[in-house]
């Protein structure tokens, strides 16, 4: 650096310091590694199905008021409006479109994440109830398109609906009308975190197969075992996906910095003012400002946000490629990634999986089980069988972990019909929705919150 160029004190100046932000998140040999859960719901005006709004005396402005008021969570406000509730680690935030979500707080066990869901939904359940709302557990909104759909008036999304859509067609149905589960997990090094990616990057398919949960759009079949996912091929190709370089066992963490680095910006923020930098790279922005600005740490921490892999790393590991299900699949989700990636028995064990040998075989492997889910073949293989294997993997790393809290293996049952088979919630989801006709009185209570978790 010359030593004319002047930066501010908090300025980034070299790419190694966001390397050295990611692993400022990693535990340590000894640590205990914990696990949360992310999940998103699709809410309703009513039980008829109706689209949801955020203003008005029954929209979702007045619903958190309501949770704040009754349960004790914190107002966080954004552009003068309450947009999250914040306590004890967790958050409710909202999507663009309305979709309520909880980030949980980091458990030690699944059952934590079970016992935390069983109070959100206790909440929500009955803050709506007061309202007259409803909220479902599918991953996409089976009758609307976005245009039916408000935005929430939240500062961010003004850039992201504006830039999205001319990346990618699909991209204002990915914000408005799609609901996801996510798990985030723990990391002890680099090597960890990086070895962890890989396993996720290969076996996620299979997650997003297992959890399939988005066979109707607007009112039709579509063809699709999870069409949220297939959404994101046509998102943002430059934030979205999996990263060839995710599939190296020689990669670090720097290559996961490049790779945000050149990942198009959406904002960055200035006290109460959000800046548009949409299309601009944070590595251009790290070399020479703009307009005066400097990127800044906290910079970096909103950009790494805005990348959207298949498997994201910040100071943990997020896995972000299954649709939100009832509530025992959320618990469920959580679960299998803590029995593969905290067992050694179990990391092994789902690398020797016939799966992807290459990028190439990834994206067929990718695409295969968005659109034909548990039904489709990969080398010969039923996914559903890889599935099951995958299932079993997990199930045997938990009892090793053998938590103080009981056997989390359990909380796999749900993955499974009564005849041990593997089946995907939306393979229910078409059934109850042919046979009630796709009515929203009918679906709604079935795939709500209407009853305890």
């Amino acid at each position: 650096m010359s030593p004319d160029r002047e930066f501010p004190a908090d300025a980034i100046q070299d790419a190694s310091q966001l390397r050295d932000w990611v692993l400022g998140g990693a535990k340590g040999p000894d640590a205990i590694l914990g696990v949360g859960t992310e999940h998103e719901k699709i809410g309703f005006a009513d039980i008829h199905g109706n689209p949801i709004s955020f203003f008005g005396e029954k929209g979702i402005n007045r619903l958190l008021e309501v949770i704040a008021d009754k349960f004790g969570w914190n107002r966080l406000y954004d552009g003068g409006h309450l947009l999250a509730l914040e306590r004890n680690g967790a958050s409710v935030t909202l999507e663009p479109g309305g979709q309520l979500e909880l980030s949980g707080a980091v458990m030690q066990s699944a059952f934590g994440t079970k016992r935390e869901l069983e109070n959100h939904l206790h909440e929500v359940r009955v803050a709506s109830r007061e309202l007259g709302m409803e909220y479902m557990f599918v991953g996409m909104n089976p009758w609307h398109q976005p245009d039916d759909i408000t935005w929430l008036p939240k500062p961010r999304y003004t850039v992201m609906k504006s830039y999205l859509p001319r990346r990618g067609p699909l991209a204002p149905w990915m914000m408005k009308t799609t609901g996801s589960i996510q798990a985030n997990l723990d990391f002890r090094d680099e090597a960890d975190a990086m070895e962890m990616l890989r396993i996720a990057a290969l076996v996620s398919p299979l997650f997003t197969a297992t959890f399939a949960n988005s066979p109707i759009t607007q009112g039709k079949r579509n063809g699709m075992a999870s069409y949220r996912m297939a959404i994101w091929e046509d998102t943002d190709r430059d934030r979205c996906g999996t990263p060839a370089f995710m599939l190296d066992p020689h990669a670090e963490v720097m290559d996961y910095v490049q790779w945000v680095l050149d990942v198009p910006m959406f904002f960055i923020k200035r006290g109460d003012e959000y800046i548009d930098m949409a299309g601009a790279s944070f590595r251009r922005f790290m070399q020479e400002g703009y307009e005066g600005h400097r990127a800044t740490m906290d910079d970096w921490e909103i950009h790494i946000s805005t990348a959207f892999p298949d498997v994201r790393l910040k100071t943990y590991v997020e896995t972000r490629t299954t649709d939100v299900a009832k509530p025992d699949h959320i618990v469920a989700l959580a679960a299998l990634w803590k029995g593969i990636f905290y067992d050694r028995g179990a990391r092994d064990a789902a690398l020797a999986l016939p799966l992807a040998r290459n990028f190439k075989e990834s994206e067929q492997l990718i695409h295969i089980a968005r659109s034909e889910g548990l039904a489709g073949t990969f080398r010969d293989r039923r996914i559903r069988d890889l599935a099951s294997e995958l299932v079993e993997i997990a199930a045997e790393g938990l009892r090793r972990q053998n938590s103080p809290d009981g056997d989390e293996s359990t909380l796999l049952a749900c993955l499974r019909d009564d005849a041990g088979v593997i089946r995907a919630p939306g393979e229910q989801f078409l059934k109850d929705w042919e046979r009630y006709q796709g009515a929203p009185e009918k679906l709604i209570p079935l795939w709500g919150i209407a009853k305890d978790a």
